[in-house]
């Protein structure tokens, strides 16, 4: 399932979008913005950033990025045979490649430790499989967050670990300045959802309403937990204004009256 969506994905970016290579395409924002008139450079990025930015924000140990790796991989050697590049350089090819056009375009969020650091560890090793060799700072931008809450101002001197308070203020620079033109992924499902603050009951309010009339939904069954994702999902890839999303769901839409 994750192998069909990520490849969906890449073909939807490549069939609509005019991306070539698609998920591992390094086209520009500017360039995107000269193909497509109607398309504008959202606030704050720079007209030199590459279109295709990924999110998984509920990475788990991180199946969905890593199946994106193997597919960048694959499209690479695709082009660099096309482009009648030796296979004796692909090495050298990729080891230039993955820390400037790939790792900063992958993003994801996890909430639990545990599968966040497996979600680095598996990264790290498809990374080697792929032969890749780790001779740059460029990390992994996997980051230990819950992604239904926004950006904190919370003062970082409180958290006691130097490395959770660079963490911390890594992801919120990410939350609040980077926008996202791809969101794939495999969400929780929780009826009774403990992500129930404020904010992320508010998340999904846009779905009390149905044509202009109140849904009047007196049970809870919006407040699921990928209801809220599928929400955040669509508002973060209308912060990019243009994008597209795969995520493995609950089928309870197709069918519940309240869906």
């Amino acid at each position: 399932v994750v192998s069909y969506i990520v490849r969906s994905v890449d073909e939807l970016l490549r069939t609509e979008f005019g991306l070539e290579d698609g998920l591992a395409d390094t086209t520009t924002w500017g360039a995107m913005a000269g193909r497509h008139k109607d398309l504008k450079i959202p606030e704050g990025v720079p007209p030199d950033q590459a279109f295709v930015q990924i999110l998984d924000p509920a990475t788990g140990t991180g199946p969905f990025l890593v199946e994106v790796i193997d597919l960048v991989r694959r499209r690479m050697e695709e082009k660099w045979k096309r482009d009648g590049e030796l296979p004796l350089n692909y090495h050298n090819l990729w080891n230039e490649y993955v820390p400037r056009h790939l790792l900063p375009r992958l993003h994801g969020y996890e909430l639990l430790m545990a599968p966040y650091a497996i979600a680095h560890l598996k990264i790290g090793l498809k990374l080697y499989e792929t032969g890749y060799r780790f001779g740059s700072t460029e990390r992994a931008r996997v980051y230990l967050t819950n992604a239904l809450e926004p950006a904190s101002d919370i003062q970082l001197r409180t958290i006691a670990l130097p490395a959770l308070a660079h963490e911390a203020q890594a992801v919120n620079e990410i939350k609040r300045k980077q926008r996202f033109t791809v969101v794939i992924g495999n969400p929780p499902y929780a009826g009774i959802s403990s992500n129930m603050n404020e904010h992320a009951q508010h998340i999904v309010d846009a779905y009390r309403f149905v044509d202009g009339g109140a849904l009047n939904e007196r049970k809870l069954w919006l407040q699921d937990d990928y209801v809220k994702f599928i929400r955040k999902a669509q508002t973060t890839i209308e912060e990019a204004r243009v994008g597209v999303f795969g995520f493995i769901t609950n089928h309870g839409y197709l069918d519940n009256p309240t869906f």
